[in-house]
């Protein structure tokens, strides 16, 4: 829900404030800015900073088999 509310606000906020880069300074600068928050989300996804867990082996279970648990699953659950 958090992720979502950030996102939300983002396409709000982002638009406005290019606007205003771009109206201050020029068309060039909004790009650099865009440039440096590029390179800056592909350095926090950078794999090295993902923390991989371990992936349980799994058995030779049939698609109908998974998807047959995955109702099961949801039937158990309380929403």
């Amino acid at each position: 829900m958090l992720f979502q509310g950030g996102t939300q606000i983002s396409f709000i906020l982002g638009p406005i404030v290019a606007g205003m880069i771009m109206e201050s300074f020029s068309i060039a600068t909004s790009f650099y800015v865009a440039l440096i928050f590029v390179f800056l989300s592909a350095i926090f996804v950078f794999p090295s900073f993902i923390k991989e867990t371990e992936v349980p082996e799994r058995s030779n279970e049939t698609p109908i088999k998974d998807i047959i648990e995955g109702f099961r699953y949801v039937k158990s659950s309380r929403f």
